[in-house]
């Protein structure tokens, strides 16, 4: 289509977000060890951490607090959108940035508004974008922009990565965190972005507003939609060409319920829409979406984490067995340590669901089971799961440890694994594989009366 075809959009008050996260483990010297993964898993370890980061006006931070619903603070909250009996195990320590660097690259000022460290042990960072433009873009214009702008927001990330590592460092000695370098965290960090912005038509005659956004979908001159399409996937070919190639796809991925929003949910990022953004409650649900975007990035950067984590114990065992003789007491309480380990990790699997439970908040819960499928969380967990229980079998099979009860144990919980992975429903499932994994360690410990898998 020719780029002089059709009305096109021109998009204004565009303002978002661009969430990074990373494992807390990418940033110690063995990125693999156990050490702070057993720390990770109990029950007031971020707790704990906050009591420790008591000099954080000396790095630039403000005062460490756990994050709140906002929505929960209007009076609405029994709607609510967080459940307050989960928050604990939740919602992650924020720890404000005090006066961050602004940045203007093109059209767009960016600064990095926070850090926050979720329970389960994955740092975010929340880049505030916003465009001071005072005639509209293009879409060609802000998809070029936003590609410059990401191309351009290493240096904050690696700033502000490097304030909280001398901070943590400064508080915390018995667990020392180092410095990434911008390629290790440019390989580390995974991301995701939200933006919410309006938008008017311009044809060959004048500028119209939008009263319907569902019905530029279904219209003849599609190319408004293609160019809402090319902004969701942020594609240069596609805002360049307007190509049909993934309308539908964009079309199904708006669950907005009302006529005149936007709310497309993708893989990579959410465009919203929203006539009423500045009432109250739609800020304040606003806020309560980004807050559980980013905890559950951090969700899937530490499920990304584990699998990779999994594998490295398990290749790292089989180089230590060449060297294994026979089995004397040393090296089967070192195995029995690795076992450990893993079945203590597999506590982080089960946390960030609990996200959807209890929420009287119905789209709230929506967006929530939307991305849980677009970010693959099911599927990650899925892995994560499979692969520690692979991991504790391995180990009890080459400890020779092989009781009639405790194999059957482990086969019944590969093989439900395996119908888990192939349904991936939901992730309450996982909840009892990891009870059948446990149920297999109180046999094991039946066995073994010397090895010790208290929880800290």
């Amino acid at each position: 289509m020719d780029q002089s075809d059709g009305a096109r959009i021109g998009i204004f008050g565009f303002n978002g977000c661009v969430i990074f996260a990373l494992d807390l483990n990418s940033l110690v010297t063995e990125a693999h060890s156990s050490t702070l993964i057993t720390r990770r898993v109990s029950g007031n370890w971020i707790q704990g951490i906050h009591s420790k980061l008591t000099l954080w006006d000396e790095f630039g931070f403000g005062c460490p607090r756990f994050a709140e619903s906002a929505y929960g603070k209007t009076d609405r909250a029994a709607r609510n959108t967080f459940l307050s009996r989960h928050s604990p195990r939740l919602l992650p320590l924020e720890i404000p940035i005090i006066d961050p660097p602004h940045t203007v690259q093109d059209n767009f000022a960016y600064f990095v508004e926070a850090i926050r460290l979720s329970p389960q042990g994955a740092l975010t960072l929340r880049v505030m974008v916003n465009s001071g433009n005072r005639t509209p873009l293009s879409a060609v214009e802000v998809v070029h922009n936003y590609h410059s702008l990401m191309s351009a927001i290493s240096a904050a990330l690696e700033r502000s990565i490097g304030a909280f590592v001398d901070l943590w460092n400064a508080s915390i000695s018995d667990c020392q965190l180092i410095r990434p370098s911008r390629r290790g965290l440019i390989t580390a960090l995974h991301s995701y972005d939200i933006w919410d912005y309006d938008f008017t038509l311009f044809d060959r005659s004048s500028p119209r507003e939008v009263a319907s956004v569902k019905a530029l979908y279904h219209s003849v001159d599609q190319t408004a939609a293609r160019e809402l399409t090319a902004i969701a996937n942020m594609d240069i070919s596609d805002v360049l060409s307007l190509r049909e190639v993934r309308l539908q796809q964009f079309i199904d991925s708006d669950i907005g319920t009302r006529d005149d929003e936007l709310w497309a949910i993708g893989r990579e990022r959410m465009t919203r829409r929203h006539p009423e953004r500045a009432n109250t409650y739609n800020i304040a649900f606003f806020a309560d979406v980004k807050l559980a975007t980013e905890i559950l990035i951090g969700y899937q950067c530490t499920m990304a984490f584990l699998e990779n984590w999994v594998r490295d114990q398990r290749e790292s065992l089989l180089d230590e067995l060449v060297s294994y003789n026979d089995f004397n007491e040393a090296e089967r309480l070192h195995l029995q340590k690795r076992y450990a380990d893993v079945i203590r990790a597999s506590q982080m699997l089960v946390e960030p669901v609990a996200l959807e439970r209890g929420v009287k908040h119905t789209f709230f819960a929506q967006i929530i089971v939307r991305l849980i499928g677009v970010l693959g969380l099911d599927v990650y967990a899925a892995r994560s799961a499979q692969s520690m229980s692979e991991f504790a079998s391995f180990v009890e099979s080459i400890s020779v440890f092989r009781e009639a009860e405790l194999s059957s144990k482990l086969e019944s919980i590969q093989i439900e694994l395996a119908a888990t992975s192939k349904k991936i429903g939901r992730i309450g499932l996982y909840i009892a594989i990891i009870a059948a994994v446990l149920t297999g360690i109180q046999l094991y410990l039946a066995l073994i009366p010397s090895l010790d898998l208290s929880l800290p």
